[in-house]
């Protein structure tokens, strides 16, 4: 989290996010021929070469669940290339067409072949732990390095770890359970012989008693929430700097923050909730999907 001024105006708290492209995710550059002018002659690539292959896609609507092949246009961004450079979906629709229309033998012997399940493995957890059911049919990318295999990468991770999309406090979503929004999800969940539910089940053994404990976990939030309160009794924070600048900071449907709604509470318990209620959905969303994953079925 940083503070912004610009031209020596303040302008609040906001988040530093690094952009998630070609760069970002080390895909191979595509070069294009060029003409004597040196203009790119992008409509002249040869995608059928693996130097050629890398693509990048993102969500761009609630429809982007893997289920519809006729719509993926529509539901999808092309990202890399550029699409005012080149139309090029064959990769996207391929992969679509296949997770779709593919009957259970060939997909469970294909699908390996076409998707690092190792990712969608780690894509699948993160959803679960933090609670994102957004992040199911909208809210990813697909990308694919050359003629490698495509894999999944998660963004968009506001109103998580117990908040709704609304913006207001969701205790009951720690039991939230969703295998059949995102069709590769279900997919993989449903025929055992993938492999996948193997995998979750021992990706999970691990993380959770690492990375998504509830100590490690918790430790993060508390560390933001110390950046924005580095004393609580200190007249001058982040958090009050921002609310000064927007005062009527807050999601959709929140009564605006202020000097009452702090009180000088140590967990800062305003409208988003604070960390001791953080604390809470994390503890029973662990203890639940303990339950859940180590219930599925392997073949």
């Amino acid at each position: 989290m940083v503070e912004v001024i610009l031209n020596e105006s303040y302008y609040g708290v906001y988040v530093l996010e690094e952009k998630i492209d070609r760069k970002l995710l080390g895909l191979k550059k595509i070069t294009p021929p060029t003409n004597a002018k040196g203009d790119k002659l992008w409509h002249q690539v040869d995608f059928s070469l693996p130097e050629n292959g890398s693509v990048l896609y993102k969500t761009f609507s609630n429809k982007a669940s893997l289920s519809h092949i006729a719509s993926v246009e529509n539901d999808f961004e092309q990202k890399y290339p550029k699409q005012k450079k080149v139309v090029h979906w064959k990769p996207l629709k391929d992969l679509v067409t296949f997770i779709v229309s593919a009957n259970d033998k060939d997909f469970t012997n294909g699908i390996n072949s076409r998707i690092d399940i190792d990712s969608v493995v780690d894509y699948w957890i993160l959803t679960l732990m933090s609670g994102n059911t957004d992040t199911l049919k909208k809210n990813y990318y697909l990308a694919r390095n050359e003629f490698d295999k495509f894999f999944i990468v998660p963004w968009g991770y506001d109103s998580t770890f117990g908040i709704a999309w609304h913006g207001k406090k969701d205790i009951t979503s720690y039991r939230a359970w969703d295998t059949k929004t995102n069709n590769l999800i279900r997919r993989l969940s449903a025929l055992p012989a993938t492999g996948f539910n193997s995998k979750v089940k021992a990706r999970w053994k691990t993380l959770s008693n690492s990375t998504l404990s509830r100590g490690n976990l918790i430790a993060g939030f508390n560390n933001y929430s110390n950046q924005l309160f580095p004393v609580d009794t200190n007249e001058e924070n982040p958090f009050k700097r921002n609310l000064a600048r927007w005062p009527h900071s807050g999601a959709q449907g929140h009564k605006p923050f202020t000097e009452t709604n702090l009180k000088h509470d140590h967990n800062h318990q305003l409208e988003l909730g604070g960390v001791t209620y953080i604390d809470n959905w994390i503890k029973k969303r662990l203890l639940f999907l303990d339950v859940k994953i180590n219930a599925q079925p392997e073949k």
